[in-house]
This record gives structure tokens, sequence and C-alpha cells, in this order.
């Protein structure tokens, strides 16, 4: 009887079991952190260049592995064994992670040498199968690059997939904490019990309605937010709910100011940009870094991942045509029929101008707050 092991469920597995085993300390996140970041990275990066059932892929990462998308796979689920940080489990994941995943490569390259034949052992000649030590491979056709409208990216799961993968980390500090600290984790650590929950929220509803978006070829929310009368008091509520809330704050003054101060400056750029060139890039780089900016001086990033969440699909939906085309949206091109937006029109660097004023106004009020309460 064959026994067939199939790579699907490795990664869930690998969460259900962290959720209970997960103790992550700070230099293991960290690092963990990287491995994750750099593992979506070439996970992106492979996809964006493969050339699947047209032609054999060699470009983009297939120049230094023949399976770069396995080894983002790898740095990803090696990075979320480090903040489970359990250096048993990992020993045994590890080693069942290698079987599944050679037994899924040489299934793989068997078909690969069926349909392709020569050209494809010349390329398995010169090209390491999975960590790269060959040089690259040089004869790569004109044709084949990267491009965000690759099937394997606009019709297929893997960016919801990398957006729900994001929040994993988030999810096994979480756990940790409650493991560690117990109830004293909610109270005592409110900031980053927030943080967490928050941005698995955020990632886990944006990656669920990207999926329904490049499938049903519907839109993540309703149309009507993509209004400017309707954008305008939603920020000016955002902002009220920065100055009153303060569950989950965090007044740290010296470190949050720079960061936030950085993030407004460049969304101010981008606002330029987006002027001459009203791309998705420019919107969400304005979005993210105005809405994100304004939480990080207001001590609440819990609440700003929340908001840039939203502020994301907004973009997201506003360059898509009418139609429903099934490239995905163009981070180059502008929309066929430009939506409205908060930023739009030519009041825009005003408009800017006094959202960063009352992002300051509120981040000092916070701090002032913060510090009388530590002195009292």
């Amino acid at each position: 009887m064959k026994i067939r092991l199939n790579r699907g469920p490795v990664r869930w597995w690998l969460i259900v079991f962290g959720l209970f085993l997960a103790r992550p300390g700070l230099g293991t996140a960290l690092v963990g952190t990287g491995l994750v970041l750099l593992g979506s990275a070439m996970h992106l990066w492979a996809k964006g260049c493969l050339q699947q059932n047209r032609q054999l892929t060699v470009c983009g990462p297939y120049r230094w592995s023949r399976n770069p998308f396995y080894v983002g796979n790898f740095c990803i689920d090696l990075g979320l064994c480090l903040f489970i940080n359990n250096w048993y489990f990992t020993a045994i994941f590890l080693v069942v992670w290698a079987l599944i995943y050679r037994l899924q490569i040489l299934s793989e390259e068997r078909t690969l040498d069926g349909i392709y034949g020569e050209a494809w052992l010349q390329y398995k000649r010169s090209v390491s199968a999975f960590f790269p030590y060959k040089r690259p491979f040089k004869d790569v056709p004109a044709e084949q690059g990267f491009s965000w409208g690759n099937p394997n990216l606009a019709q297929s799961r893997e960016l919801p997939r990398l957006i729900r993968t994001a929040s994993y980390p988030l999810m096994l500090l979480f756990a940790g904490g409650l493991w560690v600290h117990g109830r004293e984790f909610l109270a005592g650590s409110a900031a980053m019990a927030m943080f967490c929950l928050g941005g698995v929220v955020a990632l886990q509803v944006l990656a669920t309605g990207l999926k329904r978006q490049l499938h049903g070829r519907t839109p993540i929310l309703p149309g009507f937010l993509k209004q400017p009368y309707v954008q305008i008091p939603l920020v000016v509520g955002y902002l009220a709910g920065l100055a009153l809330i303060g569950k989950g704050g965090v007044y740290a003054p010296k470190v949050l100011l720079p960061i936030g101060l950085a993030m407004l400056a460049f969304g101010f750029y981008a606002v330029r940009r987006r002027q001459k060139e009203p791309t998705m890039r420019w919107d969400a780089f304005a979005w993210s870094s105005a809405l994100g900016g304004a939480a990080v001086l207001a001590g609440m990033p819990w609440l700003g991942m929340l908001a840039v969440a939203a502020a994301l699909a907004i973009c997201i939906d506003s360059h898509i045509a009418p139609a429903f085309s099934l490239a995905f949206p163009s981070f180059e091109t502008a929309p066929a029929e430009p939506a409205g937006n908060f930023w739009g029109g030519r009041r825009l660097p005003s408009q800017y101008l006094l959202f960063t004023l009352l992002t300051l106004a509120i981040g000092v009020s916070k701090a002032l707050a913060g510090a009388s309460q530590r002195v009292g």
C-alpha cells in the first residue's frame, strides 16, 4: 500500500500545536519575524514568476533553486517554530517537514521530466534542488519574469494566504503571553494583547475579503465606502477614537514620536505622488502611513492595524475596473474610473496638513496624560 503525505495541512498542524506550546522570547521572536518576512517575499516572487503548465520556469528565484516556493515555505515554518520556541517540537517538526516535502518534490520533478524532457534535465543539472549553492541559471527566455498579473497571483489564493500567514506570529505571541503570564497578560500587558488581537482580526478579515474578491469578483467592502462624504466622517471618527480610547495604549513618546512623525512625513510624500500618479501603490502608502502614523503617535497601534486593513481594502476596491478584470489590480497604472478618495482633489495637501495637526495634538495630549498618571 502506498502512503501519501500531503503538504497542505503541515502549517495548520504547526499552528495548532504552537498555540499550546508557544513560549516566545524576544530574540527568537525577532529572528522568527525576519524568517517569516523573508519566506513571504520568496513565496510572492516565486509565484509571480511561475509559468505553470505553460513553460519551464527558469527566471527570478528559479535561477538559483528549482523549488524556491518551498524554500519560502521552509523559512516561514522555521520562523513560526522560533515563535513557538520549543526545540524538541521544532526538531520533530522539521524532520516531518523534510520527509513530506521531499516526497512532494520528487513527485513533481518526475512530472516535469515527463513534460519537458531534455530541457528539464539540463536545468536540473545546472540548478540546486533546494538551497542555492550553484551559480544562477543563465539561459532565461526574454518573455519570462515577475508579473502581478500572473494567474498564480491574480487568480489564486496566494495573496490572501500570505496575508493570513502574517497573522500567525501574532496568534503565537498572544497564546504564549497567556500561557506564561495568565490573566496578568491581559491586564498588565494590555497593549501587547490588544496589538496581537487587533492584528489577527485585521489580517484575517482582509485575507478573507481579498479571497472573496479575487474568486467571486466582488468588492471587499460596500461600495459607498469609496465616497469622500463617507470617508471623511470615518477619518474624523477614527481620530476621535484615538483621542478617547485608553485601553491598550502605549506611552513611550521617545520611541513613538520619531516613528510616528516619520510615517506621517512619508504619507505626505505619498499624497503628493498620488496627485501625479493616482495608482494603487501611492493610495496604499498614503492611507497606511497616515492612519498608522496617527495610531503610533497616539500610542494605539492595535487600533491603527484595524484602520489600515480597512483602508487597504478600500484602495484595492477602488482600483478594480467595474467589470472586475481577471488581472490583479496594477500597482503602476491608474484605475479606469478613478473613485472618490479622501486624499483626492486640489485641496489634498491642506487636508493632509489638517490631519497631521490633529494627530499631533492627540499624540501630545495622550503623552501628557500618560506622564501625569505615572507621576500621580
